[in-house]
This record gives C-alpha cells, structure tokens and sequence, in this order.
C-alpha cells in the first residue's frame, strides 16, 4: 500500500453510529441555499437594470453579471443538484442498499450485499453508486409501482420530476464543460418556483424531519421565513425581482447571524454574558458609524439588535434660470447591520410595497 493510499484511508463511513455526524445531503442543501440566499449580494445595485423604468438589451443585461454571481449561482446549482442526488439514493438505500450501487459486475461486494454483511472501509470505496438520472429513475419506478415501503409519502418525487431532471442537466452544463450560467432572475425563478418547493417536501418527509438545526438558519426575529415566503411569492403572485431579493438578503443574513438575542430565553449563563458582549459591541459600532455620517439606528428584522444603519445622503435641484441649487432633500438609500451583515439598497424597495409588513420602511426621501 502506498503513502497515498495509507493517507486517504484516515477517515470514517458516515453511518458510524455517531448521532453528531450530519448526512452530507444536509451538508449540501445547507451549502446550496446559502449560495443562493447570497446571489442578491453578488448583484450589489445592479438590479435596477430589470425595472421597467430602465431600456436595456439582453446583452447589457448578460454583461452586468459579475464574476461573484458567476460564483453564486453555479455553487447553488451544484449543491442543490448533490441534495437532490444523494436523497434518491438515501431513500433507495433504506429499501435496500443495492438499489443505489451497482456491484453486478463484484460478486463479493454483491454477495455482501445481498446477506446485509457490513462491508469494511476498503469494500465500500469499491462501491460505485449509480448516477442521478438512474437513482430518479430507479425511484419513480418503484413508487409508480407501490413496491417500495414508503411509497405512499414518496409520491411527491412524480411532481417534481422535470425539475429535478433540469437541475440534473443544468448542474452538467456546469460541471462538465463550464459554458452556462443562468440569468439572475431566471436563477430566482427556477429555485423559487421548482427546487424550493421540492426541497420542503423532502424534509418534512418523516425521514428528514426534525433536522432543521442541521441545514436551516436561525430563526429571524420578525418572523419572516425566507424560504416559504419565496415559495408562495412565485405560487400566488407576479415575480417581483426587488422581494425576492429582499427575501434572499433576509436569509443570508440569518446564516451569518450568530447572537440569539438574550431575551428570547434560548440561553443561560456563561454564554449569555459572551452573547451580551456581542451584543453590545455591535451597538456600540453601529451607533458610532452612524454619528460620522449623521445616519440613524434601528433594529435590525434579522438579528433584532440595534445594529442596523440606515444610511443617508443630502441631494437637490438646481434653479433654471440662475443654477443655484435649490429644493434640498435628504433620502435613505442603503442599510446595513453591523452585527449579521443584513444590507440593502433602495433598489429592492421598501418592504411594505412587497406585502411583508413585519419588516419596517427603511427607505424614505424628505424634502427640508
């Protein structure tokens, strides 16, 4: 055996019978909608050039994508796509583990297999699993035909079916020849509208259920679940480029956040003084930020602490005739908060305007 080999033999099958060991499929899900909760940022200001009120060609549009949304959306397509795959196969599995392997041409692997003999390290990294267009294919047949066990709570993988094999096949284009990202709305409405709606089925199935503390952010402290208001935003109305935005923005800041405000009575002791200094500290800067620049501080939706600046600026008009400024107004255009990192500009409009009335008006313009 070489160094090499002796090297990579250093590990451990996940089903070790450790219950801290997370399913890597959480691991990806968890990866994927980070990604895509980010994809708002990558864009900074740059949505605006979707709004009607702005005469662009596709190409424009093409060439405003940067290199961080590149990033973004083809992270969130490749994880999302290693969820789906490894949850047919993990549901495969739990019928049989040849479901999911083909050891045909291994008779002491197959033969393993068959007895439900525990295969040892080496056994189990010459298993060659089959890929997702048959482990899909594999499971639809089985639950079209009532065969395996839990069919009955299985039927929503006839539903989202197309999409699972357009993911499939998006997820190829980029891994395999490096040519296609997809347009940032067209980004929002396929995981909005396809993959997040199979991504809820599959944990709340019992054999996910209970798991959220393993891929899901915490909670956000106005309440709002990003993931299901997305969800009924593309079920039940017109897609709106600026909610959605603010909803994915929500949701990145909610993987960042790390403070679980002290008074939601989640923490004790020592880690609530540790959690109180955090607190703090971010009080502190955001309040001394905000004094530099005349800004304001509030709460922010996501964390719930007084973190969040909302930054303004002074603009005005000039006179006709004469060219002297005149009609002065100050307007909010930005807010971030210095604690989860929770930042929006005036692009996505106010929260309001989207239906969302547990989150404040950031954005307003007064004339003095």
């Amino acid at each position: 055996m070489t160094a090499l080999e002796k090297l990579l033999q250093q590990g451990f099958p996940i089903n070790s019978g450790n219950p801290d060991i997370i399913d890597l499929a959480l691991v990806s899900l968890r990866i994927a909608l980070k990604s895509y909760f980010s994809s708002y940022q990558t864009f900074e200001h740059r949505i605006r050039i979707f709004k009607d009120t702005y005469s662009v060609t596709q190409q424009e549009i093409n060439e405003n994508h940067p290199p961080a949304y590149f990033e973004a959306s083809s992270e969130c397509i490749i994880h999302f796509q290693h969820f789906a795959e490894l949850v047919c196969k993990n549901f495969l599995r739990a019928e049989h583990p040849m479901l999911a392997d083909n050891v045909q041409r291994n008779p002491v692997l197959l033969h393993g297999l068959i007895h439900n003999t525990p295969l040892t390290v080496e056994e189990q990294g010459k298993l060659n699993s089959v890929e997702f267009s048959e482990a899909l294919d594999r499971l639809e047949k089985l639950i079209a035909s009532k065969k395996i066990k839990d069919y009955a709570n299985l039927t929503f993988f006839t539903k989202h079916t197309a999409a699972l094999k357009s993911l499939n096949n998006l997820r190829n284009r980029i891994w395999h020849r490096g040519l296609y990202i997809l347009e940032y709305r067209t980004l929002d409405q396929f995981i909005g509208a396809h993959i997040l709606p199979f991504v809820v089925d599959v944990m709340t199935h019992p054999f996910y259920s209970g798991e959220e503390i393993r891929w899901k952010h915490k909670e956000l402290n106005c309440k709002v679940d990003p993931i299901s208001e997305i969800i009924s935003h593309f079920d039940k109305e017109k897609y709106s480029v600026g909610k959605v935005a603010l909803l994915k923005e929500l949701g990145r800041a909610a993987y960042i956040n790390k403070i679980t405000p002290p008074d939601s009575g989640k923490t004790s002791g020592f880690r609530l003084i540790l959690i109180n200094k955090d607190l703090r500290r971010a009080e502190r800067i955001a309040q001394n930020e905000a004094k530099l620049e005349y800004n304001q501080v509030t709460n922010c939706p996501v964390c719930g602490i007084k973190s969040l600046i909302q930054e303004e600026d002074t603009d005005h008009d000039y006179h006709p005739e004469t060219g002297e400024p005149i009609d002065y107004w100050r307007f909010t255009h930005s807010v971030i908060c210095e604690n989860c990192t929770f930042s929006l500009g005036d692009e996505v409009e106010n929260a309001s305007s989207h239906g969302l009335t547990q989150i404040s008006d950031y954005f307003s313009s007064d004339r003095f």
